[in-house]
């Protein structure tokens, strides 16, 4: 039997919910939310791809950018957005922004939304997913990372918000690679996305947590002091520290279980220093600033041995 798609109408408005409920359950698997919180929910219990009608103007005193940003943070699977706004004149905006397949004027007619869903191919959400996040941990990469932190930083200088970054590498990864096989070191870098993933879903709900290297990692924390963000690096350090990770040994064949550390570096973004004409300039500065310090640390570490 051939499985159904999942298609995923956030909206305020209940009746519009009970609407298309109604006229597209029967081909496929509507889940509905009608506000931002329910939203993270959906995505976050995500098993697969997905297809997105989100409500632009959802209430709760964020924008639909807001909200996507903070969708875009939770989820694992590729998800296809489509935007619904009764304001003509935000199509052209919303349909340039990355990540967007489609925006559409209230009242939107069912046939709209079904072509649009016949539109939207497995193909095509696999390539979307695929340009946004990493594959092997499921994180954001660098590009995915450039999307959603760009609307964050946007935030931050509208509402002169401060934005920390936590610069994580994985300590050692070559030794595990070396005496257990590479096999093993990509075990340790999904063990350290899981945990940081679960870290921040525990503790934080917007922050963005990314893979941008073979063993970086790059935490963007939007309206967190540097006090704040070092205490959450700590912690990081040490829920790390705690866990460990099954491996084999090369030469014996015997299954161990070995723990994998972290080093952390804290930068944080004032407002003023913004580059509004140039987002993704400033997002690579900051976690620049994150790495150098995180390179301190490692050195700092090194001579402790």
């Amino acid at each position: 039997m051939k499985k159904k798609p999942i298609v995923l109408f956030v909206d305020d408005d209940e009746e519009q919910l009970k609407q298309w409920e109604t006229l597209f359950k029967n081909d496929h698997e509507v889940r509905t939310a009608k506000n931002e919180e329910g939203a993270i929910q959906l995505v976050r219990t995500l098993e697969c791809e997905a297809i997105l009608f989100l409500d632009y103007h959802l209430g709760g005193g964020r924008n639909g950018l807001e909200v996507l940003t903070r969708l875009f943070a939770n989820v694992r699977y590729p998800l296809v957005v489509n935007f619904v706004t009764g304001d003509s004149s935000l199509q052209g905006t919303l349909l340039g922004i990355r990540g967007v397949y489609g925006c559409h004027l209230k009242p939107v007619k069912p046939e709209v939304i079904q072509a649009s869903i016949n539109n939207i191919g497995k193909e095509i959400l696999d390539l979307k997913f695929g340009s946004t996040h990493d594959p092997l941990t499921g994180l954001l990469n660098r590009r995915g990372l450039e999307i959603a932190a760009v609307h964050e930083l946007a935030f931050a200088a509208r509402d002169m918000t401060v934005t920390a970054c936590i610069n994580v590498d994985v300590d050692d990864l070559k030794p595990i690679n070396d005496v257990y096989g590479h096999s093993s070191g990509d075990r340790a870098i999904e063990h350290i996305a899981s945990q940081l993933r679960e870290h921040a879903r525990m503790n934080r709900k917007v922050d963005l947590v990314s893979r941008i290297g073979g063993d970086e990692f790059v935490a963007i924390l939007p309206r967190t002091s540097f006090e704040n963000a070092l205490f959450i690096a700590k912690q990081l350090e040490i829920y790390v520290a705690e866990s460990t990770i099954p491996v084999e040994d090369k030469k014996s064949g015997t299954w161990r279980r070995i723990q994998v550390g972290i080093t952390t570096g804290v930068a944080v973004l004032d407002p003023s220093d913004i580059h509004q004409d140039n987002y993704e300039k400033t997002l690579w500065n900051l976690v620049k600033a994150s790495n150098t310090v995180m390179e301190e640390q490692k050195k700092k570490k090194k001579v402790g041995r």
